[in-house]
Protein backbone atom coordinates (compact mmCIF):
# COMPACT_ATOMS: atom_id res chain seq x y z
CA UNK A 1 0.00 0.00 0.00
CA UNK A 2 1.42 3.38 -0.92
CA UNK A 3 1.40 6.36 1.38
CA UNK A 4 -1.27 8.13 -0.68
CA UNK A 5 -3.85 5.40 -0.40
CA UNK A 6 -4.73 5.65 3.31
CA UNK A 7 -5.35 9.37 2.87
CA UNK A 8 -8.02 8.53 0.29
CA UNK A 9 -9.39 5.31 1.77
CA UNK A 10 -9.82 6.60 5.34
CA UNK A 11 -12.19 9.46 4.37
CA UNK A 12 -14.15 7.18 2.03
CA UNK A 13 -14.50 4.61 4.80
CA UNK A 14 -15.68 7.31 7.21
CA UNK A 15 -18.25 8.50 4.67
CA UNK A 16 -19.60 4.97 4.15
CA UNK A 17 -19.68 4.22 7.88
CA UNK A 18 -21.50 7.43 8.82
CA UNK A 19 -23.91 7.16 5.89
CA UNK A 20 -24.79 3.67 7.10
CA UNK A 21 -25.25 4.85 10.68
CA UNK A 22 -27.45 7.84 9.80
CA UNK A 23 -29.56 5.78 7.41
CA UNK A 24 -29.81 3.03 10.02
CA UNK A 25 -30.93 5.49 12.67
CA UNK A 26 -33.63 6.84 10.38
CA UNK A 27 -35.17 3.46 9.58
CA UNK A 28 -34.65 2.32 13.18
CA UNK A 29 -36.76 5.11 14.61
CA UNK A 30 -39.32 5.16 11.84
CA UNK A 31 -39.88 1.39 11.90
CA UNK A 32 -39.88 1.10 15.68
CA UNK A 33 -42.34 3.96 16.23
CA UNK A 34 -44.60 2.57 13.50
CA UNK A 35 -44.85 -0.84 15.17
CA UNK A 36 -44.69 0.04 18.88
CA UNK A 37 -46.32 2.67 21.04
CA UNK A 38 -44.13 5.67 21.71
CA UNK A 39 -44.63 5.07 25.45
CA UNK A 40 -42.52 1.90 25.15
CA UNK A 41 -39.54 3.83 23.79
CA UNK A 42 -37.97 4.69 27.20
CA UNK A 43 -37.79 0.99 28.10
CA UNK A 44 -35.92 0.22 24.88
CA UNK A 45 -33.64 3.20 25.44
CA UNK A 46 -32.78 1.90 28.89
CA UNK A 47 -32.27 -1.65 27.61
CA UNK A 48 -29.99 -0.44 24.83
CA UNK A 49 -27.99 1.63 27.31
CA UNK A 50 -27.44 -1.37 29.60
CA UNK A 51 -26.47 -3.55 26.66
CA UNK A 52 -24.09 -0.85 25.45
CA UNK A 53 -22.24 -0.87 28.78
CA UNK A 54 -21.52 -4.59 28.46
CA UNK A 55 -20.71 -4.36 24.76
CA UNK A 56 -18.37 -1.40 25.24
CA UNK A 57 -16.43 -3.26 27.95
CA UNK A 58 -16.10 -6.32 25.74
CA UNK A 59 -15.08 -4.40 22.63
CA UNK A 60 -12.57 -2.36 24.64
CA UNK A 61 -10.88 -5.50 25.88
CA UNK A 62 -10.80 -7.01 22.40
CA UNK A 63 -9.32 -3.82 20.94
CA UNK A 64 -6.68 -3.72 23.68
CA UNK A 65 -5.69 -7.34 23.30
CA UNK A 66 -5.81 -7.83 19.52
CA UNK A 67 -5.60 -4.27 18.20
CA UNK A 68 -8.01 -2.23 16.04
CA UNK A 69 -6.55 -3.58 12.77
CA UNK A 70 -7.92 -7.05 13.58
CA UNK A 71 -11.09 -6.17 15.47
CA UNK A 72 -12.51 -3.22 13.51
CA UNK A 73 -13.15 -5.11 10.22
CA UNK A 74 -14.91 -7.84 12.21
CA UNK A 75 -17.11 -5.27 13.95
CA UNK A 76 -17.96 -3.66 10.62
CA UNK A 77 -18.76 -7.05 9.05
CA UNK A 78 -21.06 -7.98 11.95
CA UNK A 79 -22.74 -4.59 11.69
CA UNK A 80 -23.38 -5.07 7.95
CA UNK A 81 -24.55 -8.68 8.33
CA UNK A 82 -27.16 -7.71 10.93
CA UNK A 83 -28.86 -5.37 8.44
CA UNK A 84 -29.28 -8.35 6.12
CA UNK A 85 -30.66 -10.50 8.96
CA UNK A 86 -33.17 -7.77 9.79
CA UNK A 87 -34.16 -7.56 6.13
CA UNK A 88 -34.83 -11.31 6.05
CA UNK A 89 -36.97 -11.04 9.21
CA UNK A 90 -38.82 -7.94 8.06
CA UNK A 91 -41.61 -9.50 5.98
CA UNK A 92 -42.51 -12.37 8.31
CA UNK A 93 -41.66 -10.90 11.72
CA UNK A 94 -41.54 -7.11 11.45
CA UNK A 95 -41.68 -6.51 15.21
CA UNK A 96 -38.74 -8.82 15.85
CA UNK A 97 -36.88 -7.10 13.02
CA UNK A 98 -37.62 -3.68 14.55
CA UNK A 99 -36.38 -4.72 18.01
CA UNK A 100 -33.18 -6.23 16.63
CA UNK A 101 -32.62 -3.17 14.45
CA UNK A 102 -33.12 -0.82 17.40
CA UNK A 103 -30.61 -2.63 19.62
CA UNK A 104 -28.19 -3.23 16.77
CA UNK A 105 -27.91 0.37 15.57
CA UNK A 106 -28.00 1.83 19.08
CA UNK A 107 -25.22 -0.40 20.42
CA UNK A 108 -23.07 -1.91 17.69
CA UNK A 109 -23.33 1.11 15.41
CA UNK A 110 -21.93 3.37 18.12
CA UNK A 111 -19.11 0.93 18.92
CA UNK A 112 -18.21 0.63 15.24
CA UNK A 113 -17.78 4.40 14.90
CA UNK A 114 -15.71 4.60 18.08
CA UNK A 115 -13.51 1.70 17.00
CA UNK A 116 -12.84 3.37 13.64
CA UNK A 117 -11.39 6.40 15.43
CA UNK A 118 -9.25 3.99 17.46
CA UNK A 119 -7.99 2.46 14.23
CA UNK A 120 -7.05 5.87 12.83
CA UNK A 121 -5.39 6.86 16.09
CA UNK A 122 -3.21 3.75 16.02
CA UNK A 123 -2.53 3.80 12.29
CA UNK A 124 -1.28 7.41 12.09
CA UNK A 125 1.00 9.49 14.31
CA UNK A 126 -0.42 12.74 15.77
CA UNK A 127 1.43 15.14 13.46
CA UNK A 128 0.56 13.42 10.18
CA UNK A 129 -2.98 12.64 11.31
CA UNK A 130 -4.02 16.27 11.89
CA UNK A 131 -4.65 17.20 8.24
CA UNK A 132 -6.06 13.73 7.60
CA UNK A 133 -8.56 14.11 10.44
CA UNK A 134 -9.89 17.26 8.81
CA UNK A 135 -10.53 15.30 5.62
CA UNK A 136 -12.07 12.41 7.54
CA UNK A 137 -14.41 14.79 9.41
CA UNK A 138 -15.40 16.44 6.13
CA UNK A 139 -16.07 13.05 4.52
CA UNK A 140 -18.09 11.99 7.57
CA UNK A 141 -20.30 15.06 7.31
CA UNK A 142 -20.82 14.34 3.61
CA UNK A 143 -21.64 10.73 4.47
CA UNK A 144 -24.21 11.91 7.02
CA UNK A 145 -25.88 14.08 4.40
CA UNK A 146 -25.90 11.27 1.82
CA UNK A 147 -27.12 8.71 4.36
CA UNK A 148 -30.01 10.79 5.61
CA UNK A 149 -31.17 12.02 2.22
CA UNK A 150 -30.79 8.54 0.72
CA UNK A 151 -32.89 7.07 3.53
CA UNK A 152 -35.63 9.59 2.76
CA UNK A 153 -35.51 8.95 -1.00
CA UNK A 154 -35.32 5.16 -0.78
CA UNK A 155 -38.27 5.09 1.60
CA UNK A 156 -40.27 7.37 -0.69
CA UNK A 157 -39.55 5.48 -3.92
CA UNK A 158 -38.97 1.81 -3.03
CA UNK A 159 -40.92 -0.82 -1.06
CA UNK A 160 -40.85 -0.70 2.72
CA UNK A 161 -37.74 -2.37 4.09
CA UNK A 162 -35.67 -1.92 0.90
CA UNK A 163 -33.29 0.36 2.79
CA UNK A 164 -32.02 -2.50 4.99
CA UNK A 165 -30.11 -4.50 2.33
CA UNK A 166 -28.69 -1.26 0.94
CA UNK A 167 -27.29 -0.44 4.37
CA UNK A 168 -25.74 -3.90 4.45
CA UNK A 169 -24.00 -3.25 1.11
CA UNK A 170 -22.69 0.10 2.35
CA UNK A 171 -21.37 -1.78 5.38
CA UNK A 172 -19.41 -4.02 3.01
CA UNK A 173 -17.67 -0.93 1.64
CA UNK A 174 -16.75 0.06 5.21
CA UNK A 175 -15.30 -3.42 5.84
CA UNK A 176 -13.08 -3.17 2.76
CA UNK A 177 -11.94 0.30 3.82
CA UNK A 178 -11.12 -0.81 7.36
CA UNK A 179 -9.05 -3.71 6.02
CA UNK A 180 -7.14 -1.37 3.73
CA UNK A 181 -6.47 1.25 6.42
CA UNK A 182 -5.53 -1.37 9.02
CA UNK A 183 -3.07 -3.12 6.73
CA UNK A 184 -0.43 -0.51 7.52
CA UNK A 185 -0.83 -0.82 11.29
CA UNK A 186 2.07 -2.47 13.14
CA UNK A 187 1.31 -6.02 14.24
CA UNK A 188 0.16 -6.34 17.83
CA UNK A 189 1.16 -9.37 19.85
CA UNK A 190 -1.14 -10.57 22.56
CA UNK A 191 0.29 -10.52 26.06
CA UNK A 192 -0.68 -11.53 29.52
CA UNK A 193 -2.33 -8.53 31.13
CA UNK A 194 -0.73 -7.15 34.24
CA UNK A 195 -2.65 -5.97 37.26
CA UNK A 196 -3.23 -2.49 35.82
CA UNK A 197 -4.62 -3.96 32.59
CA UNK A 198 -7.10 -6.11 34.50
CA UNK A 199 -8.34 -3.34 36.74
CA UNK A 200 -11.75 -1.99 35.92
CA UNK A 201 -12.21 1.49 34.48
CA UNK A 202 -14.42 2.25 37.48
CA UNK A 203 -11.35 1.88 39.72
CA UNK A 204 -9.62 4.71 37.85
CA UNK A 205 -12.75 6.86 38.04
CA UNK A 206 -12.99 6.42 41.82
CA UNK A 207 -9.40 7.58 42.31
CA UNK A 208 -9.36 10.50 39.85
CA UNK A 209 -11.47 13.56 40.76
CA UNK A 210 -11.14 14.92 37.22
CA UNK A 211 -12.57 11.70 35.79
CA UNK A 212 -15.41 11.84 38.32
CA UNK A 213 -16.33 15.37 37.24
CA UNK A 214 -16.10 14.40 33.59
CA UNK A 215 -18.27 11.33 34.16
CA UNK A 216 -20.89 13.47 35.93
CA UNK A 217 -21.00 16.01 33.10
CA UNK A 218 -21.31 13.25 30.49
CA UNK A 219 -24.06 11.49 32.47
CA UNK A 220 -26.09 14.69 32.86
CA UNK A 221 -25.64 15.56 29.18
CA UNK A 222 -26.73 12.05 28.17
CA UNK A 223 -29.83 12.27 30.39
CA UNK A 224 -30.79 15.61 28.88
CA UNK A 225 -30.20 14.34 25.35
CA UNK A 226 -32.34 11.27 26.04
CA UNK A 227 -35.24 13.35 27.35
CA UNK A 228 -35.09 15.71 24.37
CA UNK A 229 -34.83 12.73 22.01
CA UNK A 230 -37.94 11.14 23.50
CA UNK A 231 -39.97 14.36 23.35
CA UNK A 232 -38.96 14.94 19.75
CA UNK A 233 -39.95 11.42 18.69
CA UNK A 234 -43.25 11.62 20.54
CA UNK A 235 -44.07 14.87 18.73
CA UNK A 236 -43.01 13.34 15.40
CA UNK A 237 -45.42 10.43 15.89
CA UNK A 238 -48.21 12.81 16.87
CA UNK A 239 -47.62 14.96 13.79
CA UNK A 240 -46.76 12.42 11.07
CA UNK A 241 -48.52 9.33 12.40
CA UNK A 242 -47.12 5.86 11.81
CA UNK A 243 -45.61 4.67 8.55
CA UNK A 244 -42.98 5.60 5.94
CA UNK A 245 -43.36 9.33 6.61
CA UNK A 246 -41.54 8.82 9.89
CA UNK A 247 -38.48 7.28 8.21
CA UNK A 248 -38.40 10.14 5.71
CA UNK A 249 -38.64 12.71 8.49
CA UNK A 250 -35.86 11.14 10.57
CA UNK A 251 -33.61 10.79 7.53
CA UNK A 252 -33.74 14.53 6.85
CA UNK A 253 -33.56 15.39 10.55
CA UNK A 254 -30.41 13.34 11.16
CA UNK A 255 -28.77 14.81 8.07
CA UNK A 256 -29.33 18.32 9.39
CA UNK A 257 -28.30 17.64 12.99
CA UNK A 258 -25.16 15.76 11.92
CA UNK A 259 -24.02 18.63 9.75
CA UNK A 260 -24.66 21.14 12.53
CA UNK A 261 -22.62 19.03 14.96
CA UNK A 262 -19.71 18.81 12.53
CA UNK A 263 -19.76 22.58 12.01
CA UNK A 264 -19.64 23.12 15.77
CA UNK A 265 -16.73 20.70 16.00
CA UNK A 266 -14.84 22.44 13.21
CA UNK A 267 -15.44 25.88 14.73
CA UNK A 268 -14.65 25.23 18.39
CA UNK A 269 -12.85 21.89 18.75
CA UNK A 270 -9.60 22.89 17.08
CA UNK A 271 -9.76 26.43 18.46
CA UNK A 272 -9.77 25.06 22.01
CA UNK A 273 -6.55 23.11 21.40
CA UNK A 274 -4.88 25.44 18.91
CA UNK A 275 -2.55 27.06 21.45
CA UNK A 276 -1.09 23.66 22.36
CA UNK A 277 -0.36 22.80 18.75
CA UNK A 278 3.25 21.73 19.35
CA UNK A 279 2.57 19.59 22.40
CA UNK A 280 2.46 15.85 21.48
CA UNK A 281 0.03 15.15 24.31
CA UNK A 282 -2.25 17.89 23.08
CA UNK A 283 -2.08 16.47 19.59
CA UNK A 284 -3.31 13.14 20.91
CA UNK A 285 -6.00 15.03 22.81
CA UNK A 286 -7.08 16.72 19.59
CA UNK A 287 -7.54 13.35 17.93
CA UNK A 288 -9.64 12.30 20.93
CA UNK A 289 -11.75 15.47 20.64
CA UNK A 290 -12.25 14.84 16.93
CA UNK A 291 -13.28 11.29 17.68
CA UNK A 292 -15.68 12.14 20.50
CA UNK A 293 -17.41 14.93 18.57
CA UNK A 294 -17.47 12.88 15.39
CA UNK A 295 -18.93 9.89 17.17
CA UNK A 296 -21.53 11.84 19.12
CA UNK A 297 -22.65 13.66 15.99
CA UNK A 298 -24.03 10.52 14.37
CA UNK A 299 -25.28 8.32 17.20
CA UNK A 300 -28.71 9.63 18.23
Amino acid sequence: MTEAKPEVIAPLTAAALIAQQVGGNAIRDGLFLSLFAVQSLPYFMAGAALLAIVAAQLSGRLLTRFGPARIVPSLFATNAALFLVEWVLFDGQPRASAVLLYLHTSVLGAIAISSFWSLLNERFDPHSAKPLMARVAGAASFGALVGGVSAERVTALLPRGALLPMLGLVGGVAVAGALAVGSGTPARHSHVADESDRSSGWVHVRHQPLLQDLALVIALAAMLATLVDYLLKAEAVAYFGKGPHLVRFFGLLYSATSLIAVLIQASFGRLALGRLDHDPIAQRAELAVDGCFGQRAFLL
